[in-house]
């Protein structure tokens, strides 16, 4: 919620702004320096979105790796109900990022709040 967000400090929202980039762009030296200073491996973007759910998002194994050593759900559901494993299939990445999750404890039967598994994509 905005509650907690509101009380950040220019320089906690400047970090919550960059572990998403990193995760994003696959700057994994980066996005673990950050994680190993402190920054919750667990926390989310205006979306919901956890640093894996971006990972996975970009079709990035090392950075999602990263996040995984550091305790990251491999469940995770933002906002609108979808898991790392929706981002992967939905972006073309499930052969590759999605079955490494599957194999690391990551659950393919979960729906989204549009009642669809991570195999049919992200919407009906």
């Amino acid at each position: 919620g905005a509650g907690a967000a509101g009380a950040l400090s220019a320089a906690e929202a400047k970090d919550l702004e960059d572990v998403f980039s990193y995760a994003r762009h696959n700057r994994v030296d980066d996005l673990e320096r950050l994680l190993d200073a402190g920054m919750p491996v667990n926390i989310r973007d205006q979306y919901g979105n956890t640093v894996l759910c971006v990972a996975c998002q970009n079709g990035h194994k090392r950075a999602a790796k990263a996040a995984l050593r550091r305790g990251a759900d491999i469940n995770a559901r933002n906002y609108r109900g979808n898991t790392p494993l929706h981002f992967c299939f939905t972006y073309g990445y499930g052969e590759t990022l999605g079955q490494y999750l599957i194999s690391k404890g990551a659950d393919p039967t979960i729906r989204n709040n549009d009642g669809v598994t991570c195999y049919e994509g992200i919407r009906k």
